[in-house]
């Protein structure tokens, strides 16, 4: 007989427990192994940039042609030197250049009739017993140079500044002579207010057709063009008197000069170089080079004294060179 008992089941399994998944596990530690590798190689690239900026040689000055001076204004100094940033990307570097304050304002040697005005875009010793300025000088430089914000209106005026006796456009009317610009309205197109005051009559002679719109004005041409490659150029020009008595346009008091000059320079390049032109009032159809002269020339007829302020080794070298093959 069989034993009364429990009946146990036969071939039972004991439930077996689940590991717990490492796979997220794994995966958060290799994500933070790819952010500490990333990290570094950024560290890296951080201190070779700063390596090299630091151990890198600035190019040398000397390597350039030409200084870049984009007006610098220079204080009540004769001369200094200022440290000039590059401005042009494609062109070489050029750090330090010499600065002259009113290079372009000449010293009378001679006692003269005249009333000194400054405006914006050029300074005029304007003689108010001849109706015209002994000479304008001004500075162009290169972006003066390469400016279109201002329009030419054509609008010729007494200037205000001038005190007594004033040209008009009367004066000139059935002349014969244009008003001949002596500071070029078209060097002053980087200010309508500069433009503007380009056609006082401090700044106008009248000058013969033949020589306004010949030689006289394709030297204008030429010099935005040297202004443009050397950075800034110094210029003074005006009238010249050689024969007497003094002739007027009739039944005014303003005079006809019997030529002018025009004194360039560029004082910023590595070999400052300087030129002078005369060209008689009369019809000038040839090329700005055929009327080529010294400065030293222009000094002893006017009795001015140009470019003082010039180192004297330098202002005499420049001042007696007359090879405009410099300036091609």
């Amino acid at each position: 007989m069989a034993k009364k008992g429990k009946n146990l089941p036969k071939n039972k399994k004991k439930p077996i427990k689940k590991k717990k998944s490492t796979k997220p596990q794994k995966q958060e530690r290799d994500l933070m192994w790819l952010f500490l590798k990333l990290l570094l190689v950024i560290a890296i690239v951080v201190v070779i940039i700063i390596l090299v900026k630091r151990y890198s040689k600035p190019s040398s000055p000397n390597q350039s042609a030409a200084p870049v001076k984009e007006l610098v204004e220079a204080e009540e100094t004769t001369c200094q030197e200022v440290v000039i940033e590059e401005t042009e990307k494609d062109e070489p570097q050029n750090r330090v250049v010499v600065s002259y304050s009113n290079l372009e304002i000449p010293k009378w040697e001679t006692s003269t009739s005249q009333q000194l005005v400054t405006n914006l875009g050029y300074t005029s010793s304007y003689n108010t017993s001849y109706g015209i300025p002994n000479w304008v000088a001004y500075e162009i430089t290169r972006s003066e140079a390469t400016s279109t914000e201002a329009e030419r209106k054509d609008k010729f005026m007494p200037d205000p500044k001038v005190k007594g006796h004033s040209a008009t456009n009367a004066d000139y009317k059935g002349s014969g002579y244009d008003k001949g610009h002596m500071a070029p309205a078209a060097d002053m197109k980087w200010s309508q207010i500069v433009m503007d005051q380009s056609f006082y009559f401090t700044n106008i002679c009248p000058q013969a057709p033949g020589l306004n719109r010949g030689a006289w004005k394709d030297l204008e041409e030429d010099i935005r063009l040297w202004a443009i490659r050397d950075s800034a150029l110094v210029v003074i020009c005006g009238p010249l008197f050689t024969q007497e008595p003094v002739r007027y346009i009739p039944q005014t008091q303003v005079a006809i000069p019997d030529a002018y000059f025009k004194v360039v320079c560029s004082p910023y390049t590595p070999e400052p170089r300087g030129i002078a032109f005369i060209f008689p009032n009369a019809k000038a159809s040839k090329h700005p080079r055929e009327y080529v002269t010294t400065i030293n020339s222009v000094e002893q007829i006017t009795g001015m004294d140009f470019l003082s302020q010039l180192p004297d080794e330098t202002e005499n070298k420049i001042e007696e060179t007359s090879n405009y093959t410099l300036w091609e």
